[in-house]
């Protein structure tokens, strides 16, 4: 499902929708897009 959404995503099943969630979940994942965000990098805003 989107995450601002909640509409499923075509070709994002239950398994790789799981997945990606732990991967941008993950501490290191989270703070480099903190970082990204505070540079104002494109698709990283508050």
């Amino acid at each position: 499902m989107g995450a601002m959404t909640g509409q499923p995503l075509p070709g994002v099943g239950p398994e790789r929708a799981e997945g990606l969630a732990e991967f941008f979940a993950h501490p290191e994942v989270r703070r480099q897009a903190e970082r990204l965000a505070g540079l104002g990098v494109a698709g990283f805003g508050r």
